[in-house]
């Protein structure tokens, strides 16, 4: 049986790349990971970032293919 993926969603202000150590010990226990940038992080148009709109990216981009 496989080992379900670790799905990580870094915050306001960080990208994957701080979690890489950690993601990596999973990845080194056998856990597959997924982690994603959230579109207004580093954005040029901060201001046209919403909850839903990270939400829906992350549904189309991170848990959907996951799925599939």
């Amino acid at each position: 049986m496989s080992k379900p993926t670790i799905a990580l969603v870094p915050g306001a202000w960080h990208t994957p790349a701080h979690y890489e150590e950690f993601l990596a010990i999973f990845e080194k226990a056998g856990y597959p990971t997924a982690c994603l940038q959230l579109p207004g992080v580093d954005s040029a148009a901060p201001k046209d970032e919403t909850v839903a709109s990270n939400a829906a990216y992350l549904r189309e981009k991170l848990l959907l293919p996951l799925l599939d």
